[in-house]
C-alpha cells in the first residue's frame, strides 16, 4: 500500500515538473495597417513595407477653431519619405471626395509633390551676369529681383523624389485620409509623418494578442 502511494505521489512530481517547464505567453499586438476608409487609423512609427499593387490608408481629424471670426486656420503637413523614388504616391480625401456619386469623376483634395528646397546658393558673379542680360521691363532704370532670372523662386530649386509632401487647411473641422498607393512594379518602404497644432488622430487597430506556447528549460 506504501509503495502504491509512493509511485503515485512521484507520478504527481513529474507531472507538475513538466508542467512548470511549459510557458503560455502572449506577443504583443501589433498596429494593422489600414485597408480602407473604415480601417484607417494614424500613422506607424516604424517604416511600412509598401508591395507592388497594395494601398494603405490612415485617417486624422483636422479642427478649425470658430469661436471668433477672425481666426485664421492653421496647417497640416503630410510628409512621406520613401527609399526608392517614385514607388509609392499619395492622395489626400475627405469623406466628400470619397462619396462622389459613382459616374462622376472623382477628383482627391491633393496629392503629395515632391519636396522642393531652394538652395542657398547665392553667386554674385552668375547674379551680375543675370542682371546683365536682363531687361529693365518696367523702365525704372535697374533690374529689380522681380526682372532678374537668379532671383526667381525657381532658381537654386531642388526636388527630392524621395519625399513628398502636402500642406493644407481651411476654415471647417474636417476628417482627412492620406492613401498611399504602390502603382511601382517593386516593393519598398516608407515612413509616414502628419503633424499640425489641431490635429488629432483616431485609436490605431491592432491584432489580437498571440498566444505562443513554449519549453521553459529547467534551471541549473
Amino acid at each position: 500500500m506504501v509503495t502504491k502511494l509512493y509511485q503515485v505521489v512521484a507520478t504527481v512530481a513529474i507531472v507538475a515538473l513538466l508542467l512548470a517547464q511549459v510557458v503560455t505567453v502572449a506577443v504583443a499586438a501589433t498596429p494593422q495597417l489600414g485597408t480602407n476608409a473604415d480601417s484607417a487609423g494614424a500613422p506607424l512609427t516604424d517604416a511600412v513595407r509598401s508591395e507592388p499593387g497594395t494601398v494603405q490608408w490612415y485617417k486624422f481629424k483636422y479642427k478649425f477653431d470658430n469661436s471668433k471670426a477672425d481666426n485664421q486656420p492653421s496647417a497640416a503637413t503630410v510628409i512621406l519619405k520613401m527609399n526608392a523614388a517614385g514607388c509609392v504616391s499619395f492622395a489626400m480625401e475627405t469623406p466628400g471626395t470619397l462619396a462622389t456619386p459613382a459616374g462622376e469623376k472623382h477628383n482627391p483634395i491633393g496629392i503629395g509633390s515632391p519636396l522642393t528646397k531652394k538652395l542657398p546658393d547665392f553667386d554674385p558673379l552668375n547674379n551680375a551676369k543675370n542682371i546683365a542680360n536682363a531687361k529693365d521691363t518696367n523702365q525704372n532704370g535697374t533690374i529689380d529681383d522681380a526682372e532678374n532670372p537668379y532671383k526667381q523662386a525657381d532658381h537654386g530649386a531642388v526636388q527630392n523624389e524621395q519625399v513628398l509632401i502636402w500642406v493644407g487647411g481651411g476654415r471647417a473641422t474636417e476628417t482627412f485620409y492620406v492613401v498611399v498607393k504602390n502603382q511601382s512594379k517593386v516593393a519598398c518602404t516608407y515612413k509616414l509623418a502628419i503633424s499640425g497644432p489641431t490635429i488629432s488622430f483616431p485609436a490605431t487597430p491592432v491584432a489580437a494578442p498571440t498566444l505562443v506556447t513554449v519549453s521553459a528549460k529547467p534551471g541549473k
